[in-house]
């Protein structure tokens, strides 16, 4: 059986949280107002659903997946958001999405063949981050469109065959990667604008492939494989 959780919260400062679910089960919080917080916990089950939606300034947004095939998808337009996401187990996917200014998006992966996005679009100075840890076939995006001063961040502390791309448009964004003790992994930085930075690190690695692509004025371009 498919059971449903649902929560909306307007115009107030509230935290909305949800416990373990069982197998096969959806949450979804909806919140329209400024300064509110939601936090969804998916353990211990396989094939959930987590949603959440923030509409407003100044919203947090906090969700775990322990388990397998399990899917998290937040959408956060407004100013001043913030995301901060865990992934433990097989084969789960989260999609973040966030506009305007000064948005954080922070995910922490452990398991393998993991689909994480991220996007942040209309924006500037927003922070995306990522560490997968000791997994493999993980598969990773970062969009950053259309704002300037923007950071992307991946780290891959051991763990193989992943693959990571980040994308930037605009002026002033930085994009940084780096792998330790990793094998085989894909690492990608596409950048236009000007007075862009990318940054790619790999120390105890082997195997693995770098790529860095600039258009515009005054970019720097860092590759360093040790």
């Amino acid at each position: 059986m498919r059971n449903f959780l649902l929560a909306s919260v307007t115009m107030l400062a509230f935290a909305v949280s949800a416990p373990a679910f069982a197998d096969d089960s959806i949450a979804n919080i909806v919140q329209t107002g400024s300064s509110n917080s939601a936090t969804q916990d998916i353990s211990g089950g396989n094939n959930n659903q987590s949603y959440i939606t923030q509409g407003g300034n100044g919203n947090t947004a906090n969700a775990t997946q322990v388990g397998s095939s399990n899917i998290f998808n937040v959408n956060q337009p407004g100013s001043g958001n913030t995301f901060n996401g865990t992934q433990q187990g097989n084969s789960n996917n989260s999609y973040v999405n966030q506009s305007d200014n000064n948005s954080v998006a922070s995910l922490n992966i452990t398991g393998n063949t993991n689909v994480t996005s991220q996007r942040q679009e209309g924006g500037s100075g927003n922070n995306a981050a990522i560490t997968i840890s000791g997994s493999d076939g993980n598969n990773v995006t970062q969009y950053q469109y259309n704002g300037s001063g923007n950071i992307a961040q991946v780290n891959i502390a051991g763990g193989g065959t992943n693959t990571v791309n980040q994308s930037q448009s605009n002026n002033g964004n930085q994009a940084y990667s780096t792998i330790n003790n990793g094998y085989n992994n894909i690492l990608t930085v596409a950048q236009t604008g000007a007075t862009n930075t990318a940054t790619q690190l790999v120390e105890n690695s082997s195997g693995n492939n770098l790529s860095i692509t600039q258009s515009g004025n005054a970019n720097t371009a860092v590759q360093h494989v040790h």
